[in-house]
């Protein structure tokens, strides 16, 4: 379909174009009133319809584009405004924009670019050792963290003991040569990083290293994000999940959101097993709690329904401290 851009038919379009009756309909009387869908649906649909709107206004077809703040509904303004209060209150450092589903990581993991097929699966590994253990990029490929001959030891533990999981042992961040804190491995991405260490038949003691066996650079975790979210980006398509959301989200997402991922979905599994968050402080490495529970505010804000998002309202984290700042602003790029 093309549009005329005669005067008269310029003009016609223009004014369908800027009817705010579109607009009420749609959002405020179908999608919030008989769907009966979330303000913060709602509020999505109406972001998305703004966006076409200012698009049209760039192409001239418009005089003006719709704002995002622009509501007919009363109602639905202040349901808004609401979400939008409770998001603030329990999502201070705007970890919905780096969070990563399953579903998300499947799609990191699998635009690494990698011609080689080895550095490829390597590069997986640097990617689901964050996701899966919360440990930071710098830990990862640090050589004393996970070495091959430690690994394979926890693994043959966690057998014999028919466990899926093994408590492993990391240097992290802190002063002098750093804390030590002690993680949960998967017992089965061991057993896939061993298959990988067997099959390409990796020398050394090196579990993710250069191609020469020397360690890598501690910005290359960040770096190959980059790579991946870049390859996204460049291949995506309309079969690629949440793509909207990796380009709305683009300068946001760093390979620290994948420790903030792992730290929101183990406090989803200790919220519905009703067990102590004392754990993930522990396996996060934090000093104070307080610290911690950015990441059980958030997960109460993601899953959590209106009466556990009001709870944690009420009892506020007091003033930020620096160990808190480091976590969430200090975010490796």
């Amino acid at each position: 379909m093309t549009v005329s851009k005669t005067r008269m038919g310029q003009t016609r379009y223009t004014k369908f174009m800027t009817l705010p009756y579109f607009l009420e309909a749609y959002c405020d009387k179908h999608l919030y009133r008989e769907k009966g869908l979330a303000a913060s649906t709602v509020q999505q649909y109406h972001g998305s319809i703004a966006k076409f709107y200012k698009g049209m206004e760039s192409l001239g077809f418009v005089e003006k584009g719709i704002e995002v703040t622009e509501f007919i509904n009363r109602e639905l303004q202040e349901d808004i405004k609401l979400v939008e209060g409770v998001k603030n209150s329990l999502d201070p450092f705007n970890l919905y924009a780096k969070y990563l589903s399953p579903k998300d990581f499947d799609t990191l993991a699998g635009h690494v670019t990698k011609k080689s097929a080895r550095l490829r699966k390597r590069d997986e590994f640097i990617l689901r050792v964050a996701y899966e253990t919360g440990c930071r990029g710098s830990e990862v490929v640090d050589p004393d963290n996970f070495s091959i001959r430690r690994i394979r030891s926890g693994l043959k533990r966690a057998e014999e003991e028919q466990k899926s999981e093994f408590l492993y042992a990391i240097k992290g961040k802190g002063k002098g040569s750093g804390k030590v804190r002690k993680i949960s491995f998967p017992t089965a991405l061991a057993k896939d990083i061993m298959r990988y260490v067997l099959t390409f038949r990796i020398p050394g003691d090196i579990a993710f290293g250069s191609i020469q066996n020397t360690s890598l650079s501690s910005s290359y975790p960040s770096k190959l994000y980059k790579e991946c979210k870049d390859a996204i980006i460049l291949n995506g398509n309309a079969t690629t999940p949440n793509l909207d959301l990796w380009i709305r989200h683009l300068q946001t997402r760093t390979f620290h959101g994948l420790r903030h991922s792992y730290a929101t979905d183990l406090a989803n599994r200790l919220r519905a097993l009703n067990e102590s968050y004392e754990l993930l402080r522990e396996r996060m490495g934090h000093v104070s709690i307080d610290t911690t529970r950015i990441y059980i505010n958030f997960e109460i804000l993601l899953h959590g329904n209106p009466e556990q998002q009001n709870t944690a309202m009420v009892n506020p984290i007091p003033a930020f401290s620096e160990e808190c700042h480091d976590e969430f602003t200090s975010e490796e790029a």
